[in-house]
């Protein structure tokens, strides 16, 4: 993945697709993989928590879209977060009790550019691994 442009493997050609699809989330799952280069224990406990609250992807994705439109040209999926944390009423269900874990953002930004290959441009994305991947609450 480039790291500077956003621009991967975890974007292909077409139009948005459905961010609950199972096999949208089987081909995320791999990607994941490979460039974790394993199972990674977050994403499956982000794909529990992404199919637990539906809801939230579209949150992501509309703020990412506003940031689109402002004209920005990068916006950080933590900023992203936050604007979710502090200016929306969202709910969700998460065995820590926490409204969203930071460390779904990684795993949330791959998915948007997945799902929608026009924003991938936004993101600067880390790459995977076992020395980077975060600690997960819970």
């Amino acid at each position: 993945m480039d790291a500077n442009s956003g621009q991967g493997s975890f974007t292909f050609g077409g139009g948005p697709r459905d961010p609950q699809d199972p096999g949208l989330l089987a081909i995320f799952r791999m990607q994941v993989e490979a460039e974790y280069g394993g199972e990674s224990k977050i994403c499956n406990k982000f794909l529990l928590f992404h199919r637990a609250n539906p809801h939230v992807y579209p949150i992501v994705e509309r703020i990412a879209v506003n940031a689109l439109h402002q004209g920005r040209k990068h916006y950080g999926c933590k900023a992203i977060f936050e604007r979710i944390r502090w200016h929306t009423d969202t709910q969700t269900e998460d065995p820590t009790g926490l409204k969203l874990q930071n460390n779904y953002t990684p795993y949330y930004a791959r998915l948007v550019a997945l799902v929608r290959p026009d924003l991938a441009h936004l993101f600067r994305f880390k790459p995977l691994g076992p020395k980077r991947e975060p600690q997960i609450l819970g």
